[in-house]
C-alpha cells in the first residue's frame, strides 16, 4: 500500500543519500512531498528539484509560519525524513508520522 512521505529540502534532499531515498521511495509508487521552511524568493531550486524527479508543484509545501507538524498531520504523512532534530522530535510528539532524520539514509 502507497505511503505519503515527506521530505525536507536543505540538508536532505540536497544530499546524495536524501535525493536516492527519494528515488526509491517514489519508485514504490508512494506520494511524495517536499516539506520546506525557505521563504517565497528562495524556492526557486526546490521547484526544480522537484520537477526533475517527477514531483508535482501542488506537493512542494513551505512551513514558513508554525512547524512542519503541523503540515505532516494535516496531510496525514506516514513517513517525514529531516535534518532538523528539534522538528522531527515535534513530529513525533504531535503526529502519527515516524520521523526519519537524514542520518539513518
Amino acid at each position: 500500500m502507497a505511503k505519503k512521505v515527506s521530505f525536507d529540502y536543505d540538508g536532505t534532499l540536497t544530499t546524495k543519500a536524501g535525493s536516492d531515498t527519494l528515488d526509491r521511495w517514489i519508485a514504490t509508487g508512494d506520494t511524495v512531498y517536499i516539506l520546506t521552511a525557505r521563504q517565497d524568493r528562495m524556492m526557486g531550486p526546490v521547484y526544480e528539484f522537484a520537477r526533475e524527479h517527477g514531483i508535482p508543484r501542488s506537493r512542494v509545501l513551505q512551513s514558513t509560519v508554525g512547524h512542519k507538524w503541523e503540515v505532516v498531520k494535516r496531510l496525514g504523512i506516514d513517513k517525514h525524513v529531516d535534518n532538523n532534530r528539534d522538528e522531527l522530535k515535534l513530529i513525533e510528539d504531535n503526529t502519527d508520522a515516524s520521523a526519519w532524520h537524514t542520518s539513518k539514509l
